[in-house]
């Protein structure tokens, strides 16, 4: 069931981009999840893709090529699965954007967690204080070391 999903917040990957400590966290993760899928989000791969190769941010950015290929290691991982909307979405989002009068960031964090409950998910892997608010989504900070 998708309430079993494990689900690292991109932070988490960002954290960890271009060391060896990736890999490595990753692969706990992976063992944490104790038979569980661990998600990935489109968006958060998209994000990561244009944080890493940006020159205004890290002074040596990742080249494309590389950053491309660490996604596909992680696309190719077992037990990962890819998060996307799917019809009746939109509803669901609407109403909690409206109902949280949400504006400016926070549109992204009720986007993220609506994406999960529309998706039975209950279980997030973040550190990220703000999905306090999502009552419904049980965050855990695992393997924060």
């Amino acid at each position: 069931a998708l309430s079993r999903l494990v689900i690292p917040n991109k932070n988490q990957l960002l954290e960890r981009h271009s060391s060896f400590f990736l890999r490595l966290w990753v692969n706990r993760m992976l063992v944490v999840a104790c038979g569980r899928i661990s998600i990935l989000c489109w968006l958060w791969l998209h994000e990561l893709l244009a944080i890493v190769t940006h020159p205004r941010i890290f002074t040596t950015p990742t080249p494309l090529a590389a950053a491309c290929d660490q996604v596909e290691v992680w696309l190719e991982l077992p037990r990962v699965m890819l998060l996307t909307e799917t019809p009746g979405y939109w509803t669901t989002f609407r109403q909690a954007v409206e109902e949280g009068k949400a504006q400016e960031p926070l549109i992204h964090d009720v986007r993220v967690a609506d994406l999960f409950r529309h998706h039975g998910i209950q279980e997030f892997w973040t550190a990220d204080r703000d999905f306090s608010r999502f009552p419904s989504l049980s965050r855990h900070k695992p393997l924060m070391s």
